[in-house]
C-alpha cells in the first residue's frame, strides 16, 4: 500500500503454479532490489504512489479453500488447482477421504454429463464440471505419493462407476 521505487512483472503462463510464481518473484525481486537500492541511496529515485485502479486485496487461504466446486467451469478449476498448488492444495472428497489435484487440464467441450460424474477421458480420471470435464493429470490420493492421472487409474477400479 506503500509508495513504489521500481517494478517488474512476469508472465504467467498455463504451467505457472503459485509455488513457481512465487520462485520467479523472489529471485525476480531480490534482482531488483540489488539494481535499485544504490540509486536510491543516492537520491537519484523518488517513491511514486501505487495507483488505485485495479487494486484487490486477498485474504488469508484456508485449507477449505482449495475445495474444487464442480458446479464452475473447468476452466475456472484449472486455474484454481495452478493457484492452490502448493498451499492449501486443490482437492476434494473421493472413497471419503481427499484427493490432491497437483495438475489437471480442460477437457474436450464435447463432454456432457452432471457436474461432479466422474469419467475416463483419453485414458486418464476426469469430473464433469458446468461445461466440461477437468482431466487429472496429475493427483495425490490421501497417504500416497503424488502419480500421474493415468497411474491413479490402475488402482482406483471404481472410479467412472
Amino acid at each position: 500500500t506503500g509508495p513504489m521505487i521500481s517494478q517488474e512483472s512476469i508472465r504467467l503462463t498455463r504451467d505457472v503454479t503459485a509455488g513457481s510464481a512465487f520462485q520467479a518473484l523472489s529471485t525476480l525481486g531480490a534482482e531488483l532490489l540489488l539494481a535499485t537500492l544504490p540509486d536510491y541511496l543516492a537520491g537519484h529515485l523518488t517513491p511514486q504512489p501505487q495507483p488505485g485502479e485495479g487494486v484487490t486485496y486477498a485474504p488469508m487461504l484456508k485449507k477449505e479453500d482449495g475445495r474444487l466446486d464442480f458446479t464452475r467451469s473447468a476452466a475456472e478449476l484449472e486455474r484454481r488447482v495452478r493457484a492452490m498448488n502448493p498451499w492449501p492444495g486443490a482437492w476434494f472428497e473421493w472413497n471419503a477421504s481427499p484427493l490432491k489435484v497437483m495438475r489437471a487440464s480442460v477437457g474436450d467441450a464435447g463432454q456432457r454429463a452432471a457436474s461432479g460424474t466422474r469419467l475416463i477421458v483419453e485414458g486418464r480420471p476426469a469430473v464433469m464440471c458446468a461445461d466440461t470435464a477437468l482431466v487429472l493429470e496429475e493427483v495425490q490420493p490421501a497417504g500416497k505419493k503424488v502419480m500421474p492421472g493415468k497411474s491413479f487409474l490402475a488402482g482406483a477400479r471404481s472410479w467412472a462407476m
